[in-house]
């Protein structure tokens, strides 16, 4: 397998494209077919929309970009790994500068970004490539580290017996020992010559124990070289083949089965995932099947990382964070207390509130100074210096931002709290030492009556920020 390396929504040609992956214009082709099929590449051209065009780009402006539209261009829209045909594509953010300079280093971020988006898949539902809800989770190379990684905590499953037995080295069944054993007595002391002991026994040769054994050897097998990639060390522990249980037709059932009468949530998971697993390989073509572990909304990655590691307090009750609070509102969160537009019908009391308002990203509440920071993790690969400007929020992100003070200024002023900073935080792979490094501020004049805080623009390293989240 070929393993090459693509950046996230980088503009490639069609020749540069089939240099990479080594393949003729046709088979290039076929490739990317597959790939916008699934949503993963996008052929690009001057006939989209520019708001077609932002919305590809996570909202970042196209504006400086026309003059490289000359004939057809692609991107990738998603990071991580992805497998298809003999091809194994590796597509690293956007920030990242510089992939391919030292190839122990490139796969150390790869394996932490793998780590970050299954934690981040762990805790949120979990959104396929596919609009197929019945599929959605499922694919080859997803399931098979699932697999690798249960094995390496659960170990294989077993159905354990409960086996009685007599002087054994397990725990000692008192009450049984006692009403059916004699007992010999010294100074009063009863002692027992023989006892009964409680053991449990597991067959090795268990029918799903070996399945489970030869699916983790055998999925192992079908993505090895990813899991060189992450560094995952080797694994065979089953000599058998598939075919040997049975047609998967009577494979399933005997799961089933098994499902029915399992109520262990680790042992049920197991099942659940050789289950999946046969479903995987059944209903796969290999030709056109796609692996992929990875997201193609990595935005919404970086805003749980960014509200996890700063400790976001939206959703936490005012009583909770020791706030004072009037007209009753010690029960609601700092979200819900940002009013809702009101809507009245003319000629008539009759009022109606709007189901949503604005909602910020991150509100932070530090008890120690009693202070508010509001932040927006932007998932943008800006570039702000003195020569030039590009890569950043429009002028409704910015608005909103404003807004987002605005919105808690009363409350601000109702509890004697202080506004410490409203900031856009974006990621990159520069080293930075402190955990936000500010590089510029935005100032929008017809705010400025307001008395609000100008916007800062705040770079976070990625590479530290997603320690702490998995750390946390």
């Amino acid at each position: 397998m070929k393993v090459k390396k693509i950046q996230e929504l980088k503009l490639y040609d069609i020749s540069k494209l089939q240099s990479i992956f080594n393949l003729t214009e046709d088979k290039t082709r076929e490739v990317l077919k597959i790939l916008a099929y699934k949503n993963i590449v996008r052929k690009i051209s001057k006939n989209l929309s520019e708001v077609e065009l932002e919305e590809l780009n996570n909202g970042e402006s196209f504006k400086n970009l026309e003059k490289e539209f000359e004939g057809d261009k692609y991107k990738f829209k998603f990071v991580g790994i992805i497998t298809v045909k003999d091809i194994c594509l590796i597509i690293y953010p956007k920030y990242i500068k510089e992939f391919d300079e030292n190839f122990d280093r490139d796969n150390k971020i790869i394996k932490q970004l793998i780590e970050v988006m299954r934690k981040y898949e762990s805790k949120e539902q979990k959104q396929s490539l596919s609009n197929d809800k019945e599929n959605k989770n499922y694919n080859l190379l997803a399931l098979a580290i699932d697999l690798y990684d249960d094995y390496h905590i659960n170990g294989l499953y077993s159905n354990e017996k409960t086996i009685i037995e007599e002087n054994g080295e397990g725990e000692i069944l008192w009450e049984k020992t006692i009403n059916e054993k004699g007992a010999y007595f010294v100074n009063n002391v009863p002692f027992y010559l023989d006892v009964f002991s409680v053991n449990k026994e597991t067959n090795e040769e268990e029918i799903l124990r070996r399945l489970h054994r030869c699916i983790i050897t055998e999925s192992y097998n079908k993505i090895k070289e990813i899991f060189d990639i992450l560094d995952y060390e080797p694994i065979n522990i089953s000599d058998d083949e598939i075919d040997y249980f049975g047609d998967k037709d009577y494979i399933q059932e005997k799961l089933n089965q098994e499902m029915s009468r399992q109520f262990v949530d680790k042992k049920q998971k197991q099942l659940n995932m050789m289950k999946n697993y046969l479903l995987e390989s059944e209903n796969s073509n290999e030709d056109e099947e796609i692996k992929f572990i990875g997201t193609t909304s990595f935005n919404l990655v970086w805003e749980k990382v960014c509200a996890v590691v700063l400790e976001n307090s939206l959703d936490r009750k005012l009583k909770d964070l020791g706030l004072g609070t009037t007209n009753h509102t010690e029960n609601k969160t700092l979200k819900e207390i940002i009013a809702k537009p009101e809507w009245s019908v003319i000629n008539s009391e009759k009022k109606h509130k709007s189901d949503k308002t604005l909602i910020p990203d991150l509100v932070v509440y530090n008890q120690e100074d009693k202070s508010i920071s509001i932040y927006d993790a932007k998932y943008y690969n800006i570039m702000f210096t003195e020569e030039e400007l590009r890569g950043y929020p429009g002028v409704q992100d910015v608005s909103k931002q404003y807004l987002y003070e605005l919105a808690y200024k009363n409350f601000i002023q109702e509890n004697g709290l202080k506004m410490k900073e409203n900031a856009f935080i974006m990621p990159t792979d520069n080293e930075i030492e402190e955990e936000l490094e500010e590089i510029g501020e935005i100032k929008f004049e017809i705010f400025k009556s307001m008395d609000l805080q100008d916007i800062k623009v705040k770079l976070a390293s990625a590479t530290k920020m997603y320690e702490k989240y998995l750390k946390k």
